[in-house]
């Protein structure tokens, strides 16, 4: 987790390099078959340095971007050998940091199963500079096996997320510090509406937030901010920026900020939704929820572009070889 932490005080600027997000609604990233290519893809756009070399591999074998085609075989040439081309030149600086979210959407077992091991074999390489990667997952049976491995288990910290062991969140890296204790509850929501949040029935959610807010209490900025994060989760970006703003007017806090920012990720306003999380950041109370702020900072703009992506066309992301 330590590689999602940012410039505050002594805490060190990581880059979010890539990332990953499975979905079974996509057939694109409902399997492992596109994962590498996607993440050379955007490691190229990041270091343009390396993406001759990838052009060459692809050039030389075509069926590196076949989905079907070896997984081991698209990692090697993909990933851990541009990874090892930038060793020399990420000397000293800020790791790296990939985020691979919802694990459990792969439809394969046996191929998420082969990616965490992969994963493990491209960091235990002597060659690759530090890196970190950010797994997500719902606690499922074959994903606890997987990083149970005896290669991939020393490799891992859990990311404690007080959720009662529904979601698994690991970070995975061959050496550096790890930040300890847990992560802090962003949400203080009475049950009711937290129940109904966690039963997926957000429109009881929406209507309980309401009647707290027309009660007049004294927190009505939390549960504006509450009810922003139940509107986000409907993708009623409008309405739910409508009450991170109304949050922020009656009282700035750090739930605040991070549903304003929510919101505006999924308006695609990203420039200003890295604004409002920044702003957030003023009030984070220690290292755990500083922690916590960057991970929603990190995936919150993933997972508006993933769906954003979703309600358009899809494209396949490709390499073009060009003659010289």
């Amino acid at each position: 987790m330590k590689g999602l932490e940012m410039g505050l005080g002594t805490i060190v600027e990581k880059r979010l390099a890539g990332s990953f997000v499975f979905s079974r609604k996509h057939t694109k990233r409902s399997t492992t078959g596109y994962f590498f290519a996607t993440l050379a893809y955007q490691l190229a756009a990041t270091f343009p340095t390396i993406w001759r070399d990838i052009v060459l591999r692809i050039r030389d074998n075509p069926a590196l971007l076949d989905p079907d085609k070896s997984l081991r075989d698209q990692m090697e040439a993909l990933f851990l050998r541009p990874l090892r081309s930038l060793q020399g030149r990420l000397h000293r600086r800020p790791p790296m940091v990939f985020v691979i979210d919802a694990l459990q959407e792969c439809i394969s077992k046996a191929e998420v199963a082969d990616l965490i091991t992969l994963l493990a074999q491209v960091l235990r390489d002597p060659g690759v500079p530090v890196i970190h990667i950010l797994l997500t997952s719902n606690s499922q049976t074959h994903i606890h096996e997987a990083f149970g491995k005896a290669e991939v288990r020393p490799l891992l910290r859990d990311i404690q997320t007080s959720t009662s062991g529904e979601i698994l969140a690991m970070d995975m890296t061959s050496r550096g510090p790890y930040v300890t204790g847990d992560l802090p509850h962003i949400l203080t929501m009475n049950t009711e509406p937290r129940n109904a949040c966690i039963t997926g029935d957000l429109s009881t959610a929406e209507e309980l937030l309401k009647q707290e807010i027309q009660a007049s209490g004294v927190n009505n900025h939390q549960s504006y901010a509450n009810r922003s994060f139940v509107r986000a989760r409907k993708r009623d970006w409008d309405r739910a920026l409508q009450d991170a703003l109304e949050s922020i007017s009656l009282r700035p806090s750090l739930t605040g900020y991070i549903s304003k920012g929510i919101a505006l990720c999924g308006k695609n306003h990203l420039q200003d939704a890295l604004r409002a999380f920044d702003s957030a950041s003023v009030f984070t109370g220690g290292d755990s929820e500083t922690t916590l702020l960057h991970l929603i900072k990190a995936r919150a703009p993933i997972s508006s572009r993933a769906f954003l992506a979703s309600t358009q066309s899809s494209g396949r992301c490709t390499f073009q070889c060009k003659s010289a």
